[in-house]
């Protein structure tokens, strides 16, 4: 790699995508000198753009990528034209829990219609990669070609075995490498400083499909020692983009949210704009959260239960925690910060001493062999937040998901009550290997 000019690097991922590349002079006299886009839609301005690809009605020529293509959607849709036309969102999760994957494998785009999985791949990272080229057409000069830079790219969840487990190597060694010349605020007397022979450090990802984790030490002769295996699980902020939409349905009863995206495509995706906007200033400070809500949902309520939206939320059980003011819902902090929970078992089941509850399905992240869960306990029937009265934290508990042949998959988990310990008990679906945890209670 000593011969490349250049290092250009895609991230692909499930919520956001963009791209980097790093010149090898500049890298020699600071490695911190990056260069990266700058993505614009509307208010929005970062350094990455939505992982959302637009493709004409012919279901093989791109039109639009990132913020233009939510935009190029929502114009469609706006003048009802968008039903042949093929829009994916946030579409690499949706290979997650695949078992087996090929190349001809399809998914579905927002309005249902399907396409292969590696169409849609292909054509985002093509538009990546020459996007790259493009925008950096003034640095990258003529002087420099393709074979003088050295790609790097997140894996798709389509790309064999061999080929993920190398590039998430590959990928994880590239952040923690740039880690860990970040400046470093001390509280001694020295101000800054760069990582040192014998420092130990946290890499920590946290994005819109999974949470990975790992931990790295420099060592004397300034290589990297990874010092724990890298784990984590499917607990990206796309989860609790899905946990809002559900609500809806919880509140309303009905899936309003579906037949919104059926017949007011527009306003679906204002929704989850407007939405993604104020998740990224939730802080757990008591007080409320305003979010616009389109005008069709609300008249969607009113013809699909025969009450006002506003009706609905004034005889609902959380009307102290979400209120409608005009066309905003007010929702509490506590309602924000809780939008994601499972439930093991219920207020009211019967359970008895030694027996366990439902098995519920489990899995870790696509390269981690296990998962953590809290374990909370409601004196409610139909708890909804961890935070209302009633709830009360119990405890912890960790479950393996590594077989005896070395593969890691589902995991039916359920709880044991009864005994002297509350125990988390799970069987591997792959082997049949059941696997005990005991909670952690706390102090």
């Amino acid at each position: 790699m000593s011969t490349f000019l250049v290092v250009a690097s895609i991230d692909f991922g499930t919520t956001y995508s963009g791209w980097a590349y790093s010149f090898r002079h500049e890298f020699e006299k600071d490695p911190t000198i990056v260069h990266a886009k700058t993505w614009h839609g509307g208010n929005f301005v970062s350094q990455k753009g939505p992982t959302c690809i637009l493709i004409k009605p012919d279901g093989k020529t791109l039109e639009a990528f990132g913020y233009e293509a939510e935009t190029k959607y929502a114009d469609l849709a706006g003048e009802n034209k968008h039903k042949k036309w093929y829009y994916f969102r946030r579409f690499k999760m949706k290979l997650f829990d695949k078992e087996t994957l090929t190349m001809s494998l399809e998914i579905e785009d927002e309005d249902g219609k399907r396409l292969k999985a590696s169409t849609v791949f292909s054509l985002s990272i093509r538009y990546l990669k020459e996007d790259l080229m493009k925008t950096s057409s003034d640095k990258l000069r003529d002087d420099i070609t393709e074979k003088d830079i050295h790609w790097v790219i997140t894996v798709p969840a389509i790309w064999s075995e061999p080929a993920k487990k190398f590039m998430r190597k590959a990928a994880r060694e590239a952040a923690s490498i740039y880690c860990r010349h970040l400046p470093l605020e001390k509280s001694s007397d020295t101000s800054v400083s760069s990582f040192k022979p014998g420092t130990t450090y946290l890499v920590l990802d946290a994005g819109g499909g999974t949470v990975d984790i790992t931990v790295h030490e420099i060592t004397q002769e300034g290589k990297l020692k990874e010092l724990s295996q890298a784990s984590g699980g499917p607990w990206g902020g796309t989860n609790v983009d899905d946990a809002f939409l559900a609500l809806f349905h919880l509140i309303t009863g009905v899936d309003i949210i579906e037949r919104l995206k059926r017949e007011n495509m527009e306003d679906y995706l204002e929704l989850v704009r407007n939405f993604e906007v104020k998740k990224r200033d939730i802080t757990d400070k008591a007080g409320t959260t305003l979010i616009r809500i389109p005008v069709s949902m609300m008249d969607l309520a009113e013809e699909m239960t025969g009450k006002t939206l506003k009706q609905i939320l004034q005889d609902s059980p959380e009307k102290q925690l979400i209120r409608q003011d005009r066309d905003k819902l007010k929702l509490h902090t506590g309602v924000l910060l809780a939008l994601f929970d499972i439930t093991l078992i219920k207020k009211g089941d019967t359970v008895e001493a030694e027996k366990e509850s439902e098995p519920k399905p489990f899995r870790p992240s696509g390269h981690g062999t296990g998962f953590a869960a809290n374990l909370y306990c409601s004196s409610q029937t139909n708890p909804l937040f961890v935070d209302e009265d009633g709830c009360n934290f119990i405890g912890h508990f960790n479950v393996s998901c590594l077989d005896k042949i070395g593969n890691v998959g589902y995991a039916d988990v359920s709880l044991l009550v009864g005994g002297t310990e509350i125990e988390a008990r799970a069987v591997l679906q792959s082997t049949l290997e059941e696997v005990t945890a005991t909670f952690d209670l706390p102090d």
